[in-house]
């Protein structure tokens, strides 16, 4: 409406196009959630999987007792947090060199905070690595895809089958698949940006000699070989110091422990348990083995290399429009040093962990380029099998957990009537082929051997073990013993607790 010179009032009618709208850029069009998985800032995609991680693997993180090696780890901690012995700790009174000390050390400092030596002391270090993965995928990717994408990566290793397993378990796996893959991603981002500086060889060294710590030089493989490969392939030699030193800080570590301490016989121990020594078979039985653990691997990163297969064929590559030598990179890790390991004797599947941060970042691309290509019902059904996937975990975590507790409980109360039994019994405590797990519960400090190694332990003393090996026991002592008390823990399963004693001259072995 318009107000002519005149004070006549004057109408012009105005049609209004969609084009012919503008609206100021501060006005909101989409909803608040569409804003977050589109636009969002690091610091709030490293909150999303902060809660993700949350909870995922928070609840009841401590309700379940120690199982599986969690008993080996605890005792380990307990010498080191108690006793003060931080090279070479030992698993109830026995001598451990298996792996370098790291884990421990770790629990330890995790035990000053949590009241000591306990199911939360054990996992702590495990769940923070756990959350410290999510975000090196996601800081990985997130160059390379859109915000929505990079979450979805970071989901993606949440709920992949190997991190649902060890995340809230005390073991070594994912602190070597973490410290690993922190590495590649600081070798990654310097490569991108062009600039290899004498730091980045220094700072992807300090997260290797960590992973080396934690379970000895092997995983380094899957760091040393990509990152080998790609300086051969791009013919960048003067990369080749940089990554020797990178591998020079961890070896150097791990040797300067092994040297600690060091005696008759560990060079073996360290030679079988880096799986370098070990006894193919026939081929028959070597082939049948390798398929096995090659149908293992297989499940053990499924569905998830599956999703993200795409990258390593060059062909679809080309169709998702991602980087070749990104997609090369991820070929290595992910598909080829797994590879190698199939065909390693002395392998196991769960060797292959470390690659699966880098088949979540192969999925967050082909989950991308689908978004891009506007193939909304292959998303959104990559998305619903996310979503399904953190709902189970999370049920089985708040939920299941506490109605297994009777089951899960079985062997801590085995464990506690052993203790209970013994408590006022004199002497030293043997126990014989007993797990880890029993013997840390059962609150007593008894040395833990197998049958073989009874043979060097004078009477007298106590033993507990299952009923069956007093049986077998005269193969290996010169003793006699007498069984005073037995525990029922289930059908077929009883455990005895005897006294030994030194047999007399001409008296036979067996029991009194």
């Amino acid at each position: 409406m318009l107000i002519g010179s005149q004070g006549s009032i004057q109408t012009k009618a105005v049609i209004f196009t969609e084009e012919a709208i503008s609206i100021p850029s501060g006005v909101p069009t989409e909803g608040l959630a569409t804003r977050f998985f589109r636009t969002g800032s690091p610091l709030q995609g490293a909150l999303f999987v902060l809660l993700l991680w949350a909870a995922l693997y928070l609840p009841n993180t401590a309700l379940r007792p120690l199982y599986q090696e969690e008993g080996r780890r605890a005792l380990l901690a307990i010498d080191v947090y108690e006793n003060g012995n931080w090279f070479t700790p030992a698993v109830a009174g026995e001598r451990y060199r298996n792996k370098p000390p790291l884990l421990p050390w770790m629990i330890a400092a995790a035990a000053a905070f949590t009241g000591g030596v306990n199911e939360l002391a054990v996992r702590l270090p495990s769940l923070l690595f756990t959350l410290l993965g999510a975000l090196l995928v996601f800081v990985f990717v997130r160059p390379h895809v859109r915000f929505s994408a990079a979450l979805f990566s970071s989901a993606v290793f949440l709920l992949s089958p190997l991190v649902i397993e060890k995340a809230r378990m005390g073991e070594t796996d994912m602190i070597v698949t973490v410290m690993c893959m922190a590495a590649l991603t600081l070798w990654w981002r310097g490569l991108s940006a062009g600039r290899l500086h004498w730091h980045t060889w220094v700072a992807a060294g300090c997260c290797l000699t960590v992973a080396a710590m934690a379970k000895g030089p092997p995983p380094l493989s899957f760091f040393a070989v990509t990152v080998g490969a790609t300086a051969w392939a791009k013919k960048r030699y003067r990369d080749f110091p940089g990554i020797l030193f990178s591998l020079f800080l961890p070896l150097a570590a791990v040797s300067l422990w092994a040297a600690t301490g060091y005696d008759t016989g560990d060079l073996s121990l360290y030679a079988r348990e880096m799986r370098l020594v070990a006894d193919p078979g026939s081929p028959g039985a070597y082939a049948l083995r390798r398929l096995s653990a090659g149908v293992e691997i297989l499940l053990a990163l499924m569905p998830w290399l599956a999703v993200g297969f795409a990258v390593f064929v060059p062909k679809w590559r080309q169709r998702l429009e991602a980087r070749k030598d990104l997609a090369e990179i991820l070929t290595v890790y992910s598909l080829l040093i797994p590879a190698i390991l199939l065909f390693w004797v002395g392998s196991r599947p769960r060797y292959v962990m470390p690659a699966v941060p880098t088949v979540a970042v192969a999925s967050g691309l082909v989950w991308d380029a689908l978004g891009r290509r506007r193939n909304r019902r292959m998303s959104q059904w990559l998305l619903a099998i996310v979503c399904t996937a953190a709902a189970g975990v999370f049920a089985y975590h708040a939920i299941a957990v506490p109605l297994l507790q009777e089951r899960y409980n079985r062997e801590r109360h085995i464990a506690v009537a052993i203790g209970e039994a013994l408590k006022e019994v004199p002497g030293p405590v043997v126990a014989v082929h007993l797990s880890h797990n029993l013997v840390y519960y059962s609150g007593l400090a008894a040395r833990s051997v197998t049958l073989k190694q009874v043979r060097g332990i004078p009477p007298p003393y106590t033993m507990a073990a299952h009923c069956g090996i007093y049986a077998r026991l005269p193969a290996y002592c010169d003793c006699r013993w007498e069984i005073f008390k037995t525990i029922e823990a289930g059908e077929n399963e009883r455990y005895c607790l005897a006294r030994i004693t030194a047999a007399d001259d001409g008296e036979s072995p067996g029991s009194e």
